[in-house]
């Protein structure tokens, strides 16, 4: 379904289930996959266009479903990755694909600043470097100061509290709930005349909530054998006994933040995307499963 996969994805959960998608929303979804590359290849320079993931594809396409706004009309899209692929006309609001192009491009930028924290490779800090000094990124990071900002304290937050003895679960979601949500309300605030409703602020919270739990519940294997941080653990004291226990608390945290954001999504009022947006937000659970049947096929046990 998608032509050209970025190689540094953040997370990579928030997926369209293509299984139950039209073959319409299918060419929806691709369309907006290839108006966020052409974002970062435009705003930030081609190499960008490998940081592509699929958290900055949902992000734009929640954020321009919920504004009424019809986009400015844009030149023909030409894959530069797909030789023999013909351009194509698109549409979209210029202010909102800088902006997530900004966004996608600024959280690879502190993923490799995290993994640099955690590791002495020197791959890391020499990538870090590369990416810092793009003077396009300079010039948006200097644009945008104020979430950029904010998007450090949070993982600064973030950091303390996976580092500190006495921190809790909600401590640590919270913070990635409270930095997606600050992204969903500044482009609202200085970027669009929109009057949109707090319900997509919360789903925002939400959203970056989940996104946290799901990373740490599917690497909770790896992070045990490697005695790595996971917030799981955060719900009982790990022991040979409480591995099942640890997992069942992330099942039951998954699904309910699942449910919680289809019930603010069904708040908020939707001027297009409709179908993938909701797609996207119904495979959570299938997201959940996916991990499981993994995690059980792994261990040799039973579907």
């Amino acid at each position: 379904m998608i032509a050209c996969m970025g190689v540094f994805q953040i997370f990579g959960y928030l997926k369209p289930y293509k299984d139950e998608l039209k073959g319409k929303h299918v060419k929806e979804y691709q369309d907006a996959y290839c108006t966020v590359c052409y974002g970062l290849r435009t705003n930030l320079g081609l190499f960008s266009a490998l940081l592509l993931n699929y958290e900055s594809v949902f992000l734009y396409l929640i954020l321009r479903a919920s504004d009424p706004e019809k986009g400015d009309s844009l030149a023909d899209i030409k894959c530069p990755f797909n030789l023999f692929g013909k351009p194509k006309p698109n549409e979209c609001n210029k202010n909102l694909l800088e902006y997530v192009s900004f966004i996608n491009y600024r959280l690879v930028v502190l993923k490799f600043k995290d993994n640099c924290r955690d590791s002495k490779n020197i791959l890391f800090k020499l990538f870090l470097k590369l990416l810092i000094k793009n003077k396009k990124y300079k010039k948006l990071n200097d644009k945008y100061h104020v979430v950029s900002e904010k998007m450090d304290e949070q993982y600064d937050n973030l950091y303390h509290f996976e580092k500190s003895d006495d921190a809790s679960y909600d401590d640590c979601s919270e913070t990635m709930g409270f930095l997606l949500q600050f992204v969903f309300m500044y482009y609202y605030t200085n970027l669009a005349s929109a009057d949109i409703s707090q319900s997509l602020f919360e789903f925002g919270r939400h959203l970056g909530m989940w996104i946290y739990l799901i990373d740490a519940f599917d690497d909770f294997d790896k992070d045990i054998k490697h005695g790595k941080f996971n917030p799981l653990l955060l719900f009982c004291a790990y022991d040979n006994q409480s591995y099942t226990k640890c997992l069942k608390y992330g099942e039951v945290m998954l699904s309910l933040m699942s449910h919680n954001m289809v019930s603010l999504l069904d708040e908020v009022k939707l001027y297009s995307h409709f179908d993938v947006v909701y797609n996207i937000i119904f495979s959570t659970v299938f997201d959940m499963k996916m991990i499981i049947k993994r995690r059980n096929k792994k261990n040799g046990k039973n579907n």
